[in-house]
């Protein structure tokens, strides 16, 4: 019984875990809808050609209270594909002048101001990030 126990645990150590990044929003209207992608940028569900982020006064807040401002550029892949609705990919930055390499887990704030047809709208928006750790032999085949 000890040797099945001890086989299965380091079985387990050797599958290994997959870290996977999860989101929610908590609070704030659902539009920019937001995409946390590769754990660097925000891809965020606006038309780019219509709408844009004012980043002088748009910033991102994270779980500690730092504030970061934004930089913007359009969705590289809406770009080679050609699409009509041109989304945009918006990076903090950090007050030296370089983009955020990673997200911590927590709660996120996000202060938007947005213009449409030159008509400014402040958006606020919080949402939550974590990582869940993924294994296939606890959790079974995904579905």
């Amino acid at each position: 019984m000890k040797r099945s126990l001890a086989l299965f645990g380091l079985l387990l150590l050797l599958t290994g875990c997959l870290p996977l990044r999860q989101s929610v929003q908590v609070a704030g209207p659902e539009h920019p809808s937001l995409l946390l992608c590769d754990n660097r940028y925000l891809l965020a569900g606006l038309d780019f050609q219509h709408e844009r982020f004012d980043t002088g006064q748009s910033h991102i807040t994270d779980p500690k209270g730092r504030r970061y401002r934004i930089e913007v550029e359009p969705h590289t892949y809406d770009i080679a594909q050609n699409l009509s609705f041109l989304r945009a990919e918006v990076f903090p930055v950090t007050p030296n002048g370089s983009r955020l390499r990673s997200w911590r887990n927590g709660l996120w704030s996000f202060h938007w101001v947005i213009e449409t047809n030159g008509v400014a709208q402040t958006i606020d928006q919080r949402w939550k990030y974590w990582t869940f750790y993924y294994n296939p032999i606890i959790h079974g085949a995904p579905n």
